[in-house]
């Protein structure tokens, strides 16, 4: 093996058959050229292109985000603080009698729990309902009154569960 590689190495004219046409060089370098231009042109296209798609990208994530957060927003105490007071009232009333429910410690007591918890995914399913139709509409008297329905039918559920319970228990 080694002989051979001496022999590469020490007789190169043996093996140069043909010289290379003249400019055959610049030819090579023109085309080369050519080549990087049009690589470099598809490049700045696909660079306009992700800055179009990331610019879109964000204001549509921006702009569901701002829905989201106004959704979120849509309740009563965004209208006036009466509201607000009336809100929290119910949301603690409910909280205490949920709480009242826990702390009895019978079958019956379980069981309205898991009722009482049933209805109030119904009740709100429709009050989210009714939260996007008050961010749509916030002065809709009907639409504020129902969700203070919603309100007053969990504290009544619970009310009722309560009574029930303290009467067979």
């Amino acid at each position: 093996m080694q002989e051979l590689e001496h022999f590469f190495k020490n007789n190169p004219q043996a093996f140069d058959f043909d010289e290379l046409p003249e400019g055959h060089f610049d030819r090579f370098a023109e085309k080369m050229a050519k080549a990087q231009k049009k690589s470099s042109r598809r490049l700045a296209v696909l660079r306009y292109a992700a800055a179009v798609v990331a610019f879109l990208t964000i204001g549509f994530l921006g702009g569901y985000l701002y829905q989201q957060k106004q959704q979120s927003q849509a309740d009563l105490g965004s209208i006036s603080s009466e509201y607000q007071e009336v809100e929290s009232f119910f949301q603690s009333s409910v909280s205490q009698k949920m709480d009242q429910l826990e702390k009895m410690d019978c079958d019956l007591s379980r069981k309205a729990m898991k009722d009482a918890l049933a209805e109030f995914k119904k009740i709100d399913f429709e009050y989210a309902d009714l939260q996007k139709n008050f961010s749509q509409n916030a002065d809709d008297e009907r639409v504020i009154s129902a969700m203070i329905s919603c309100y007053q039918s969990k504290l009544d559920i619970l009310s009722r569960m309560l009574s029930q319970i303290n009467q067979k228990c």
